[in-house]
């Protein structure tokens, strides 16, 4: 029965939190094409970092704690 009453505050809890964001960033809504043309061009690095780097980890035996 704890563990009931437990479950929907926590379902409450997000619900609330994720409206609260929501607003937030509904209300703090700005477009720029630079800021859109930084993030789109950001995507090619990022993946080859995350390839570059998985690699590594992989040749290395590196584990996610080394």
């Amino acid at each position: 029965m704890l563990t009931r009453k437990f479950q929907t505050f926590q379902a409450l809890a997000l619900t609330v939190v994720s409206i609260g964001v929501a607003v937030a960033t509904v209300t703090d809504l700005q477009f720029h094409v630079f800021g859109a043309c930084v993030a789109l061009a950001w995507i090619v690095p990022s993946a080859v970092n995350k390839i570059l780097w998985s690699r590594l980890q992989q040749q290395e035996n590196w584990t996610a704690l080394s």
